[in-house]
């Protein structure tokens, strides 16, 4: 992911007119922890990362791909 993209999830996201907590609603999980995964704090776990990816319809690659140093400074 070069330095100016933003993570899949985000881009899905502001795509589909989605604030984190909606996302986080639809998946049982909290604000936090979709904020976490979009900046680089933590990883999906392969139950959650599924779960995304069956929800928004992104690869199990983009949904656990890194976040970029640009990202996590965000």
């Amino acid at each position: 992911m070069a330095n100016d993209e933003k993570h899949p999830i985000t881009d899905w996201r502001e795509a589909n007119g989605k604030s984190q907590a909606d996302l986080a609603d639809a998946l049982r999980v909290t604000r936090w922890t979709i904020n976490s995964i979009e900046v680089g704090r933590r990883t999906p776990s392969m139950q959650l990362a599924k779960a995304i990816a069956a929800h928004t319809g992104l690869s199990l690659e983009a949904v656990t791909a890194p976040a970029t140093k640009a990202e996590r400074v965000a």
